[in-house]
């Protein structure tokens, strides 16, 4: 008995991994691509079909990975690709903007967010006061 529930075990891991996370890379990337001419040109019919995609996808338990702009870093959740430069520590490692929408499942990550963090550089406070002694 504990052999066959572990097999069963497996066997919905093996369909968790190798059919059903690849679909939902897929219709992931469908709504991110969607997403993304949405916000080229503000169609509404862009917009009704991204709302059925993400629709589609929460009915298959997935959860969208979307950080706001100025959430903090979730390095299990967020992969950063670029950084911003910003004179202010507050900002540090926070999203300055999403370039893609993550999805998880199960507790697991199947695809991360990726997005542009802020980076706090000192140096922008003492390039802008020395330009502003300059300027008097």
């Amino acid at each position: 008995e504990r052999v066959a529930e572990e097999s069963g075990r497996l066997s919905e891991d093996f369909i968790d991994r190798y059919i059903k996370e690849p679909a939902i890379k897929d219709l992931g990337l469908l709504y991110n691509s969607i997403g993304q001419v949405a916000k080229g040109n503000g169609n509404g019919i862009c917009k009704g079909l991204r709302e059925q995609t993400r629709q589609l996808i929460e009915a298959q338990g997935v959860r969208i990975i979307e950080p706001g702009v100025g959430e903090s870093l979730e390095p299990k959740e967020h992969r950063p690709v670029k950084n911003v430069d910003t004179s202010s520590k507050d900002f540090d490692r926070k999203i300055a903007s999403v370039f893609k929408s993550g999805f998880a499942r199960n507790g697991r990550v199947i695809e991360h967010a990726v997005v542009e963090i802020f980076k706090y550089n000192p140096n922008l406070n003492k390039a802008k006061g020395e330009h502003d002694e300059a300027a008097n």
